[in-house]
């Protein structure tokens, strides 16, 4: 008898201790046991341990910051992202706060969040690179606390678990690294579910304001999190209906009113942009350039789709462990389901017993997860990061899998299978400890040092990559591509470079006297117009517009450009060229063909400057503007 009780309290308190966040919000609470969950909201040994977890890692993905991308180049997104920033912040500082506002509102479809709260720090401490990168580092450490703040009434192994996961996914990992906008919009995200927990199936008013807010910043953290919306709607829906709560959906209301408001603060002037934007990188002719077209009916196009996400943003260990934990959790919620639809009910009933029984957290998180990966997978474009939101929820529901599958074996006394399940469990959590603790520190060394490696000759799938994004690009940026990233000596070089650029178009400009407008006749990955720009920003001077030469649809004929329908705008006063070196993915002009279209154009070159890569810029000039000054 005394053993039957010790057995039946034991599965009663891991019931409790595994349950998924949203199973917490089955029934609303009041009275006494609204004062208990108070007094257990209050800060414990285990939130102590659980905030010294977060910022150590946090530190420690600084100190990487510090010693591997200072004073080192950036690839061309971050350089203008980190423009628009300094830009905002020149407006701050010149203007005042109605000038940054403006500044922020005009500027082109790029999501405004990020390179804004960058800017008031460079108005803090004054304009830095570093300032931009801070942004993603407390951006994770925002991750990470939600993720614990969900997962607080676990036991402390699946905290642990959820947050070593989290924290040491590789996405998140990398682009917490860099300053790119997949890091930003995951804490937003996790700020989103957040506070549809903490409104307990809406029925308190701040959480459900919270809500409202934080759905608001995420399309503004990045606007490719649109396709999110909808998902996330029918999850904050789905479970109110349910409960025929008139005063829940009036929170709901209430919540979208608000995420309205503050969308609107940008997207009132940019939505057509925006549209435009999305719709022609995504689905448009221009998607073809970021990767292939896939229809989401076709199995081998899913296959396709998980093997570039495992490739790129997961790799085995941690697809593994996600893959299993969500057939884990399918499996429970089915044999759930099936008992608890037995009997006579009406649908509402049985609605409400399967949310009871699955875990409302489980369905709600389901229909974003799936809302968001049927956006990126309809789209030949999976951009930068763009997975990186749906990691936390992914991870949540894998975990949830995991503990009750245990919490199950336990209360049947199948201690072994618990046991071996909890090895297999820790062999997962430690390899994602190691992840985190190698992961990127073998930047900047020889390729024979990185540790890039696959799960089986052959197939295709990676186990593990330690390139950072930016090793990645370049990489990516070199001909052949299987050469090593830069070196910091060679980084270094790259930075001089714009600036010495930098310095003579701007000494140009001053011996003709006339405006600047400058045309690239070619590519090169760390030469690019943000690149050019930023050394210009951060000494405070707004840059001189300048034009990339598009790819021609003839073959890149220098006659194409010179007689038949790509005439010289009248506006460019400077032509720069490249010489001497391969060329690279999209040059719209073979290399060497460069000066010999300026000097069709009448230009005469006034600047040579050699790049660390073996090109050499040159600079040129109309020669009549030059006789005419001289």
């Amino acid at each position: 008898m005394r053993h039957g009780d010790r057995s039946k309290r034991r599965c009663t308190v891991t019931k409790a201790s595994t349950s998924f966040p949203g199973d917490s919000i089955a029934a609303v609470p009041s009275g006494g046991v609204t004062r208990h969950l108070r007094f257990r909201e209050r800060v414990s040994r285990k939130d102590i341990a659980a905030a010294a977890i977060i910022t150590s890692v946090v530190v420690a993905n600084a100190v990487w910051v510090l010693t591997q991308r200072r004073g080192q180049p950036m690839d061309n997104d971050e350089a203008g992202y980190i423009d628009i920033s300094l830009r905002d912040y020149l407006s701050l500082h010149r203007q005042g706060p109605v000038g940054w506002l403006h500044e922020i509102v005009v500027q082109p479809v790029q999501a405004p969040l990020a390179p804004a709260l960058a800017s008031l720090i460079h108005w803090v401490s004054g304009p830095r690179v570093l300032n931009a990168y801070l942004i993603s580092l407390l951006s994770y450490g925002v991750l990470l606390a939600c993720a614990y703040a969900l997962v607080r009434k676990w036991s402390g192994t699946g905290r642990l678990l959820t947050l070593t996961f989290v924290a040491g996914a590789p996405v998140i990992l990398q682009y917490s690294r860099s300053f790119h906008f997949a890091e930003i919009a995951s804490a937003c995200l996790a700020l989103v579910l957040l506070c549809q927990q903490r409104s307990l199936v809406f029925t308190r008013t701040l959480p459900a304001v919270g809500w409202g807010i934080s759905l608001g910043l995420l399309v503004l953290a990045r606007t490719m999190t649109i396709a999110f919306v909808p998902g996330l709607l029918l999850a904050a829906l789905l479970p109110v209906l349910a409960r025929r709560s008139v005063s829940g959906l009036v929170r709901v209301g209430a919540g979208l009113a608000t995420a309205v408001v503050v969308a609107s603060t940008w997207y009132v002037y940019n939505a057509a942009g925006v549209y435009d934007y999305l719709w022609g990188d995504g689905y448009g002719p221009n998607a073809s350039l970021f990767g292939a077209k896939r229809s989401v009916f076709s199995p081998s196009d899913w296959l396709s789709f998980g093997k570039d996400m495992n490739n790129a943003y997961f790799f085995a260990g941690m697809a593994s462990f996600i893959v299993a934990g969500w057939l884990l959790t399918g499996g429970i919620c089915v044999w759930r389901a099936s008992t608890a639809l037995a009997g006579p009910m009406t649908w509402r009933e049985r609605l409400e017993r399967v949310g009871v029984k699955c875990g409302e957290g489980n369905l709600v998180v389901l229909c974003g997860i799936t809302s968001g990966v049927l956006a990126l997978m309809s789209s030949g474009n999976q951009g930068s990061g763009f997975i990186a939101p749906l990691v936390l929820p992914l991870v949540v529901v894998a975990a949830w899998g995991y503990m009750h599958s245990f919490a199950c074996l336990r209360a049947n006394g199948r201690r072994w299978f618990a046991l071996a399940g909890a090895g297999l469990f820790g062999l997962f959590a430690g390899a994602q400890v190691a992840v985190l603790a190698v992961s990127d520190v073998t930047s900047f060394l020889p390729s024979d040092d990185r540790v890039v490696s696959t799960v089986a000759r052959g197939s295709g799938l990676s186990a593990w990559n330690s390139e950072s994004n930016i090793e990645r690009f370049e990489i990516g940026g070199q001909v052949p591509t299987a050469l090593n990233p830069l070196g910091p000596r060679t980084g270094r070089a790259w930075l001089t470079a714009w600036a010495r650029i930098d310095s003579a178009i701007y000494d140009e400009a001053g011996r003709s006297g006339r405006p600047l407008s400058i045309m690239l006749t070619f590519r090169d990955r760390l030469l690019t117009i943000p690149q050019l720009q930023l050394p210009l920003l951060l000494r405070g001077r707004f840059p001189p517009p300048l034009h990339d030469m598009l790819p021609t649809p003839n073959g890149d004929t220098i006659a194409y450009f010179l007689h038949l329908e790509k005439p010289l705008d009248p506006t460019i006063s400077m032509v720069m060229t490249a010489t001497g070196g391969p060329d690279q993915a999209g040059e719209p002009l073979p290399a060497d063909l460069g000066p010999t279209y300026a000097r069709a154009l009448h230009f005469d070159q006034v600047f040579t400057y050699r790049l660390p890569d073996g090109r050499t810029v040159g600079l040129w000039t109309p020669r009549v503007r030059l006789s005419a000054h001289r």
